[in-house]
């Protein structure tokens, strides 16, 4: 069957990914490698041994929120992910709060992804001071964000196999060099000290230690930022869910495997690349290697991060979220469907939040954020069953045994998110004011949107495969 041509979108984009290389997009945006070696530390200072079980709660968490964002998806394939569905189902003003929400994720994303790719670097050969070289590489990334995104795609499928042979070769290598036993991860989890395991913990801690699990496996929902230049579309429900579940199961294995193949407990959580002091202490034959492909993965996470970025960017601004004069500009786009300017825009922030951020706090903090976000997409979908279910016969997916879905993503996320540290969750209240002000400001009405016009917006976007845009009570 002959491959459709690419045409452009209302958004001035252009279909022209598969779904391999929307798979590929997603895996690079969660890093698995990277996570395993970078994200370890944090997540083990506050679960201890229970490193297994956090990903399989934190999987459970992911797999129900894929369903919930690739089935909205689905209904609505349009550029900008989380926000344009939001925005569809809830109304503009309920976007404008989504969109602030994760213009600070983003960017703290992206600072999360350079840092360790540059201390990788210098580690392996000293090129520049640290902060050059994190600021040299978001530049790089913004030259490439710049050229056609299906280079990136095909980009992302040779790295996520590469990635995938790296991810293997280290559970070989772990499986094969075990210092402890399965069953230190398998019972009630334990604390982690200098040199020993220490006392049991507690469960509301179990669950307070969420946010980092959650942030190393989110960005197997960011492909759908990508929808909107998807030529299947209609298949991002099995890239999405099938990115989610997959990760799941590699940290499962892979990251319990850092923790038992090393005793050296001190160093490992002193060091600010905790990964990278496992490698040294435990395979220094091969520590050079591995170090190699984790600059790659994580460069390849901050690409694929940046450039979903600059899309909700662009499609935010072209919605009005940030007046009109601003939303004329940040909403250009070049001949070969690029958001150019929403790309240089974003170098900004990027560069403000590498200067000040610290890796933990970012790990910690964006975790929160993120699982505000999913609240917020949970509660689109319940709103869009409610008046859809019966004209567009939803059913399965997301939509099984309803609320079931999305009701598990809300329960889980608010239930963590009131047990973390309080001036987390007063700066995100703090924001979500901020976005509440912001849309207000520019005429953002505050209501979900109205049966019928979900229905009409929702039918003409599959049936036209652009993006369709349901502007309430704003002259549309």
């Amino acid at each position: 069957m002959a491959t459709p041509m690419p045409r452009r979108t209302l958004h001035g984009l252009i279909r022209q990914l598969t779904v391999p290389q929307m798979m590929a997009l997603s895996i690079a945006g969660i890093g698995p490698f990277y996570s395993i070696f970078v994200v370890y530390g944090s997540i083990v200072q506050g679960v201890g041994t229970g490193i297994l079980w956090v990903f399989f709660i934190a999987g459970i968490i992911a797999v129900a929120n894929g369903l919930v964002f690739s089935h909205l998806s689905r209904y609505f394939p349009l550029a900008g992910g989380g926000y344009a569905l939001v925005r569809q189902i809830l109304g503009p003003g309920m976007g404008t709060i989504y969109v602030i929400l994760s213009i600070l994720n983003w960017v703290l994303v992206v600072a999360a992804f350079t840092s360790p790719t540059a201390t990788f670097i210098n580690i392996l050969h000293p090129v520049l001071p640290l902060v050059w070289l994190e600021i040299l590489l978001v530049v790089v990334m913004v030259a490439l964000s710049l050229t056609n995104v299906r280079l990136s795609g095909l980009i992302s499928v040779i790295f996520l196999v590469i990635e995938l042979v790296f991810v293997a070769l280290w559970i070989v290598v772990g499986f094969t060099h075990l210092a402890l036993p399965w069953s230190v991860v398998l019972s009630w989890p334990r604390a982690v000290g200098a040199h020993r395991l220490g006392a049991p913990i507690s469960g509301a801690a179990f669950v307070a230690a969420m946010p980092a699990a959650i942030y190393s496996l989110a960005g197997y929902e960011s492909s759908i930022h990508y929808t909107e230049e998807m030529i299947h579309f209609k298949r991002i429900i099995w890239s999405v869910t099938l990115t989610a579940a997959g990760a799941a199961v590699l940290y499962m294995l892979g990251m319990p495997l850092v923790l038992l193949t090393d005793r050296h407990f001190g160093a490992v959580m002193a060091a600010s690349i905790p990964g990278e002091s496992v490698l040294t202490h435990v395979f220094p034959g091969i520590a050079p290697l591995f170090l190699g492909y984790l600059i790659i993965s994580s460069f390849n996470g901050g690409l694929v991060s940046y450039q979903e970025a600059s899309r909700m960017l662009m499609n935010a601004a072209r919605d009005g979220n940030f007046g009109r004069w601003v939303g004329r500009i940040l909403g250009k786009t070049s001949a070969s469907g690029v958001p150019w300017v929403a790309i240089l825009v974003w170098f900004v922030p990027t560069i403000v939040v590498i200067l000040v951020a610290q890796l933990n706090t970012i790990f910690a903090f964006t975790g929160v954020t993120i699982m505000i976000t999913y609240v917020m997409v949970s509660g689109a979908g319940i709103w869009f069953y409610h008046k859809t279910a019966r004209q567009l016969q939803l059913k399965g997916g997301a939509f099984w045994a309803f609320p079931l879905i999305p009701a598990v993503v809300i329960v889980a996320s608010i239930g963590v998110i009131a047990l973390q540290p309080h001036n987390y969750i007063w700066v995100s209240l703090a924001i979500i004011v901020a976005g509440a002000v912001l849309a207000m400001a520019v005429g953002r009405k505050f209501r979900p949107t109205p049966g019928e016009q979900l229905m009409a917006a929702s039918l003409e976007a599959q049936r036209d495969g652009t993006s369709f845009d349901v502007v309430v009570g704003e002259g549309s």
